[in-house]
């Protein structure tokens, strides 16, 4: 269950781009706090702290932080990563796992650290531990992680029928199998209210296809397309087993 968590926490992050890449100046940093519902099999309550910048030293980068923090588990997750600002594409992801004490006899590190760059037509994936098998995957074109999976949506022209395509790697796992890259399908259906602590906004839904759940995500219908709410099913049951609902935007 720990794994299939970890697999489905980090879908809040998100970085402008699109109309949003002319609107944000160099040296602009955006700050989100998210809490995480988690449902099933029982209620706990996580936070993600998101911070996003835009570089302002000539390279036209956004750098992504995250901070997941599972204080029941014991756990704290920071992610690191850079895209371009020109095509959207990965340049690195770094993230580290802050585990229980439990995990140093099972994983054999207390730390687990997976990072991945991108070289030309292959990104490199390295790790401390064989539970995160190091390894070098053939690109095709660009891919998004677990920590930039929202980051094409917002870079789109929303409109309700529209279906949009990118390519998806699952960074935030440790079971030992080998990194695939996976096809991922999102579709705009409609547009409704929706409410959380900074106010209520009229928003797109999107259906978001992911292995293991179905997802729907909720953006502002303004020129931001700001991620409101996040929820995520169980494919076979249909219940809402998680949410991500925004507490703080700045």
């Amino acid at each position: 269950m720990l794994i299939r968590v970890l697999m489905l926490l980090l879908l809040a992050s998100s970085l402008f781009a699109g109309e949003l890449n002319d609107k944000w100046p160099p040296g602009k940093t955006e700050k989100m706090t998210y809490e995480i519902k988690i449902l099933k099999p029982n209620e706990v309550i996580n936070y993600n702290y998101v911070e996003i910048t835009r570089s302002n030293d000539g390279k036209n980068i956004f750098h992504v932080r995250q901070t997941l923090e599972m204080p029941i588990q014991s756990i704290k997750i920071i992610s690191e990563e850079k895209y371009s600002a020109g095509d959207l594409n990965l340049i690195s992801s770094s993230n580290k796992f802050f585990l229980p004490p439990g995990a140093l006899a099972s994983l054999r590190v207390d730390t687990l650290v997976i990072e991945a760059v991108r070289k030309g037509d292959s990104l490199y994936i390295t790790s401390n531990s064989d539970k995160g098998p190091s390894e070098t995957l053939a690109l095709e074109s660009g891919v998004m992680t677990s920590a930039g999976s929202h980051l094409a949506i917002r870079d789109m022209n929303l409109e309700t029928g529209r279906v949009y395509k990118y390519s998806y790697i699952n960074l935030l796992r440790f079971t030992g199998k080998s990194y695939q890259i996976q096809d991922v399908t999102d579709s705009v259906l409609n547009i409704e209210k929706i409410t959380t602590p900074i106010g209520t906004f009229d928003c797109y839904k999107v259906s978001n296809r992911i292995p293991g759940a179905v997802g729907f995500s909720y953006y502002t219908a303004d020129y931001k397309h700001i991620p409101l709410l996040i929820e995520l099913l169980d494919p076979e049951s249909n219940e809402t087993i998680m949410t991500l609902t925004l507490q703080e935007y700045e």
